[in-house]
């Protein structure tokens, strides 16, 4: 049976493209490997539920436990970060953590052929290339545009450019996550455009009952968020400021991990008590369209910088859309892209003119019927152009070609 081993830095309960891909390898017969970073026992316990046992994950480091090794790679990390800052010194170990262990690690494995997600392994694949092994990216971001001019001080640009343009021009294959990013980082690299998988989910079946209880009223329209943080630079600035000027009442519920701090400030920022806000912690990712379906509004409030984060898809437009929720998306290339593909389903503001949101959010709620009509759409579009069982079958006749030859 051949080998694919899957080679990340996050959990699997935090990262849906890793699992989605590894379900459909195992599926077509190959033994498949996950070699990631295991950051807490309780995210892992949740990994072990995503995927069946014939999957096996593997940790190349372990920073759940309190121990002499953990604080030697946060050293490390706290190490490369200065040396970035001070000298201009790049080197794999600012992204994150076990760069050498993850390299290591995967040169001893007996893989037919690897799959690098996320940023160190992107840098590990890069070496496996050298080494002369069979190597292929997802490039679910464009890394080295991935931050604001403030942040990149902090950021290895210039490897992060080398991996990206080796990835494209050399791996097996690349993938990532809209067409507007697959066009750009091809022609600002002159390499082949990579193979476009959009962040997708599988239909649910009666996704809607039981109801989740954490929405209590069901005549007031429901507007949800969610991300693993909630914080600044995710346009929840803007719903604030915009909700100001809403006079009919709205709930908002907001998922995701946030500070005290910034809790305040959002609420602060509101200047309404019109409206009700409701702060939820995450949940597993089975446990997610059951929470979201019960809403009527998705916000997918996306910022045009940096670059990336204008031209991804993220995965919360889609979900919104797996949960049959109207969806109100602010106008970056990425989400733009399905909005002209189901304008019926996804309506688009300017996010520099606050104006064109609060002009939305009011003709959805003002008629409770035509706001049945445009989640009915999104969830119609949803299953016959975006949902898992259409792009799976994409990606895995591209996995046929590509392990064939």
């Amino acid at each position: 049976m051949k080998i694919v081993y899957i080679l990340s830095q996050s959990h699997l309960c935090r990262n849906p493209r890793v699992v989605k891909e590894a379900l459909l390898l195992l599926e077509m017969g190959f033994e498949v490997k996950i070699l990631t970073c295991k950051y807490n026992e309780e995210l892992h316990l949740e990994d072990l539920k995503l995927v069946p046992k014939e999957i096996t994950i593997e940790h190349f480091a372990d920073l759940s436990k309190n121990n002499f090794k953990t604080l030697y790679l946060k050293v490390i990390r706290r190490l490369a970060i200065i040396i970035l800052k001070k000298l201009r010194i790049e080197t794999p170990y600012v992204l994150g953590y076990g760069f050498d262990s993850l390299l290591s690690k995967a040169r001893t494995k007996k893989a037919h052929w690897y799959i690098c997600h996320q940023e160190i392994a992107t840098l590990v694949g890069k070496k496996l290339l050298e080494d002369g092994s069979e190597v292929a990216f997802d490039l679910e971001d464009w890394y080295s545009e991935d931050l604001l001019e403030s942040a990149r001080k902090e950021r290895p640009i210039r490897l992060l450019q080398q991996a990206e343009e080796t990835a494209l021009k050399k791996g097996l294959f690349c993938t990532t996550t809209s067409h507007v990013m697959a066009d750009a980082m091809a022609k600002n690299y002159g390499a082949r455009k990579p193979f476009v998988v959009y962040n997708s989910f599988e239909k649910q079946k009666n996704i809607i009952a039981p109801i989740h209880t954490e929405r209590k009223d069901f005549t007031t329209p429901s507007l949800t968020w969610f991300s693993q943080t909630i914080g600044p630079g995710r346009g929840l600035e803007l719903l604030m400021d915009a909700l100001g000027e809403i006079k009919e009442p709205l709930q908002i519920h907001l998922r995701g991990n946030i500070t005290v701090a910034y809790r305040a400030e959002l609420l602060n920022r509101l200047k309404s008590n019109t409206h009700l806000i409701y702060f939820h912690k995450l949940v597993s990712p089975n446990e997610l369209p059951a929470c979201l379906a019960v809403h009527d509004i998705g916000l997918a409030l996306e910022l045009s910088n940096p670059k990336s984060r204008n031209l991804t898809i993220t995965n919360k437009i889609m979900q919104y859309a797996q949960a049959g929720l109207a969806i109100v998306a602010s106008h970056t290339a990425g989400q733009e892209e399905l909005a002209l593909q189901n304008p019926k389903g996804i309506k688009v503001f300017n996010q520099d003119n606050v104006q064109t949101l609060i002009k939305i959010i009011r003709d959805l709620i003002a008629d409770r019927e035509k706001l049945s009509l445009v989640k009915a759409a999104s969830l119609e579009f949803f299953h016959t152009h975006l949902c898992w069982e259409l792009e799976k079958e994409k990606y895995k006749n591209l996995l046929l070609r590509a392990f064939k030859n």
